[in-house]
């Protein structure tokens, strides 16, 4: 009977010994595998698919009862997003998700998950060729060592990417959305925001009377407001291809600062930071600009008065490539739980009604 076993005590860079398939005449194994649910039970279990974390979910809460454990984890990257997420399912039936920033690979949220962890041990599940490595399995360190049929293993692999795919089509999805949204309302709204804009000037321009001017400068700003929200919507959706171009990082940063001056003394904060003289890097200008200008000022917005802002660019040496590192940090209020969970989403915003879209962090992510 061909079986999957899978050593939990492999060491953790080693991925090729993490999921071994292999042929066995062990007769209890035989009879393990024998018993051993089918993989249509798992698809059965599974789909069809709600959502990526719903099924998900379902796959995890389906190892834990197969195999009778404690808890079960399955990690995987948002393709999109290039985040990495943990969700957890325990056998009182509770779930947690985590995301990870800063992973590029399973190869390393495997490391950081090996390491943080002394509780769990993390298995890595490939594709049914055997070559990619698409998802994380993660197992109570008690399970030492678990039989499951190859096509157990296989199928386990294919949920995690259809999960996957599923994601990346939802997002492209609803990224295509707003384009459409945003063309068709640019369209419509940009003609009488000229109007009005275009009315408001030639009246500011012939009214003396201060409050009745203060009253028309407020149309046009707001007009104007309307009309930034229909561009980033568009940018956001729909970025433009970026014109390359040898750049100072420090010097542009420090260019932005000083546009930014008077937000900074308003709210009475310091600005230092470790910033090294030659920060090369090739960027689009004014994209690498808004960038950093929308990292800035949402230090900027959650700094209390007083505050502190750093702000470093430094170069490193990463496995023999040359690159720049730019920190933006604050001592500000920071973010909930909720606010960190949808500081991508371009239509969330954590602050009051009336306060914006939310659309700065969102921008950087998307440049």
């Amino acid at each position: 009977m061909g079986a999957a076993r899978v050593n939990l005590n492999s060491a953790p860079d080693d991925l090729q010994n993490h999921s071994e398939i292999a042929g066995s005449t062990d007769p209890s194994l035989a009879t393990m595998s024998l018993n051993f649910p089918s993989p249509e039970f798992l698809i059965a279990a599974t789909l069809p698919i709600k959502t990526s974390q719903q099924l998900l979910e379902d796959l995890t809460s389906t190892w834990g009862q197969v195999f009778s454990l404690t808890s079960c984890a399955v990690a995987w990257l948002n393709a999109i997003t290039r985040q990495a997420n943990v969700l957890t399912w325990h056998a009182d039936a509770s779930r947690e998700v985590r995301t990870i920033s800063s992973i590029n690979n399973l190869t390393s949220l495997l490391q950081l998950l090996s390491v943080e962890s002394l509780t769990t041990s993390w298995i890595g599940i490939r594709s049914s060729e055997g070559l990619e490595l698409v998802g994380l399995i993660g197992l109570p360190n008690e399970q030492t060592e678990i039989h499951a049929p190859a096509g157990w293993l296989n199928t386990t692999a294919l949920l995690i990417q259809s999960a996957i795919n599923w994601e990346s089509q939802q997002t492209a999805q609803r990224l295509e959305a707003i384009a459409e949204y945003a063309a068709g309302a640019g369209h419509e709204i940009n003609n009488p925001l000229g109007t009005i804009t275009g009315r408001v000037g030639q009246l500011l321009h012939s009214e003396p009377d201060e409050e009745k001017r203060r009253i028309l400068e407020m149309i046009g700003a707001q007009a104007y407001r309307v009309r930034d929200m229909i561009g980033d919507s568009m940018t956001f959706a729909r970025p433009p291809d970026p014109l390359f171009q040898q750049l100072n990082l420090t010097e542009t940063v420090e260019n932005v600062v000083k546009r930014l001056a008077v937000q900074i003394a308003d709210r009475k904060l310091s600005v230092w930071g470790n910033r090294e003289h030659e920060t090369p890097v090739l960027a689009d200008q004014s994209q690498l600009v808004v960038v950093i200008s929308e990292l800035i000022l949402n230090a900027i917005q959650a700094t209390e008065v007083n505050g502190r802002i750093i702000i470093d660019c430094t170069t490193r040496d990463v496995d023999g490539t040359n690159w720049c590192h730019l920190r933006v940090a604050d001592n500000g209020i920071g973010m909930s739980r909720e606010e960190w969970e949808h500081c991508l989403n371009p239509f969330y915003s954590g602050r009051q009604a009336g306060r914006g879209l939310g659309f700065g962090l969102a921008k950087c992510w998307r440049i």
